[in-house]
C-alpha cells in the first residue's frame, strides 16, 4: 500500500490533540479519537491511516496501558503497515473486531502477544506477515477476504481451522509454521503454492472447490489427510502428496497432469475415482511409489483406478509403467 508522506507540522498537531483529549484518561477508542482528529483539521484532508499512525506513535511514546478494541471500531478502514507491531493485547481486548476495516498492512499485527481472537468482516486484503508471529492467535475470521500475501500468518502456531470462503490467492509461507492445522475451507482460492501447506501432521480435512493448480510439495507428508476435495484441479505437482499415509481415496474429476512422485508413500492409497473425459499426462515412473497401486507392491491392500469405459483402453496403454493392468477397472 502506498506510504503517505506527512508534514511533521501536522503530525504534532495530531499528537497535541491527543494528549489533551487523553489527559484525563490513559484508554480509549481508536474511532473516538480519529474522529476527534478529523474535527481539529478537516481542510487538511488526511488519509485515515496517516491519522491513525499519528495516534499510534504518540500512545507509543506515552507507554499506555490499555487499548480499547472491542467497540466503536466501524470508522476504521484500513490498518496500517506496522501499526500495532509487536503490542501486547491485555485480556480486555484479546478479541477484536474490525467490521468495515478492508486493508490490512504488512506486518500490523506481527508479533502481537495476548491477541487470541481477529474478526474483518470486511476486509478483503491481507499483507505480508500481517500476523506474522502472533503465538497466541487461536481464532480468524475474514469472510470476505480475496487475497492473503506471504508470509501473513507464519508462526500462528495455535490456529486450528483455515475457512477463507471468499479467498482467490495465497502468497507463499502464508501459513508457515503453522503445525496444528486440522481443517482447511477455500472454496474459491484457484492454486495452492509451493510447499504451502507441506508437514501439518494433524491436517485431517481438504477442500479446495475451485482450485486449479497443486504445486510441488503442497501437501507433502500430511501423515493424518484422509478426507481431500480438489475436484476441478488440472495439474498436481511432484510429491505434492508425499507420505499421505492417511489418504486412502481421491476423486480427480478434471486432472490433466499428474507429476511424478505426486503420491509416493501414501501407503493406504487404494482407490482413486478418475471422472476426467480425457487421460491425464504422467510425468514420470515414479507417481505411485510404494502405494498399493505401485508395480513392485506385495502388501494385501487391492487397489482400483476407476475410468470412464471409453477411456479404458488409453489409460492402460498410459498407465502401464506405473501400475497393474488389473488396477484399472470401468466404473460406468
Amino acid at each position: 500500500m502506498p506510504k503517505l508522506l506527512i508534514h511533521k507540522r501536522l503530525l504534532n498537531n495530531i499528537a497535541n490533540m491527543a494528549r489533551q483529549y487523553l489527559s484525563s484518561n490513559r484508554s480509549y477508542r481508536i474511532s473516538e479519537i480519529t474522529s476527534a482528529v478529523l474535527a481539529y483539521d478537516a481542510e487538511s484532508a488526511i488519509k485515515q491511516d496517516s491519522i491513525i499512525r499519528g495516534m499510534m506513535n504518540y500512545i507509543r511514546s506515552r507507554n499506555f496501558n490499555s487499548l480499547y478494541l472491542n467497540e466503536s471500531n466501524d470508522k476504521v478502514l484500513n490498518i496500517p503497515d506496522g501499526f500495532f507491531y509487536s503490542y501486547s493485547f491485555s485480556a480486555i481486548n484479546s478479541i477484536i473486531s474490525f467490521p468495515n476495516c478492508s486493508y490490512i498492512g504488512e506486518i500490523a499485527f506481527a508479533a502481537c502477544h495476548g491477541l487470541y481472537s481477529v474478526d474483518f468482516k470486511a476486509c478483503q486484503f491481507i499483507d505480508s506477515d500481517a500476523f506474522m508471529w502472533c503465538f497466541d492467535l487461536t481464532s480468524i475470521s475474514f469472510p470476505a477476504c480475496k487475497k492473503i500475501m506471504p508470509g501473513a500468518f507464519t508462526g500462528c502456531s495455535l490456529i486450528y481451522d483455515i475457512d477463507f470462503p471468499e479467498c482467490e490467492s495465497i502468497g507463499i509461507n502464508a501459513f508457515s509454521k503453522c503445525l496444528l492445522l486440522k481443517k482447511i475451507i477455500m472454496p474459491k482460492l484457484k492454486s495452492v503454492v509451493y510447499n504451502i501447506f507441506s508437514e501439518r501432521p494433524f491436517l485431517q480435512t481438504v477442500s479446495l472447490d475451485n482450485c486449479l493448480f497443486l504445486s510441488d510439495y503442497a501437501f507433502t507428508n500430511c501423515e493424518r489427510l484422509s478426507t481431500l476435495y480438489i475436484p476441478a484441479c488440472k495439474y498436481i505437482g511432484k510429491f505434492a502428496f508425499q507420505s499421505c499415509q492417511g489418504l486412502s481415496h481421491i476423486e480427480l474429476n478434471s486432472c490433466e497432469f499428474i507429476d511424478n512422485f505426486a503420491f509416493q508413500h501414501c501407503t493406504t492409497l487404494s482407490s482413486i475415482m478418475m471422472l476426467s473425459d480425457k487421460v491425464p499426462y504422467i510425468q514420470g515412473e515414479n507417481i505411485f511409489t510404494d502405494t498399493p497401486f505401485d508395480l513392485n507392491y506385495s502388501g494385501s491392500i487391492i487397489a482400483k483406478m476407476y475410468v470412464k469405459k471409453s477411456l479404458y483402453s488409453q489409460y492402460i496403454r498410459r498407465m502401464s509403467s506405473v501400475m497393474n493392468d488389473e488396477t484399472i477397472v470401468v466404473y460406468d
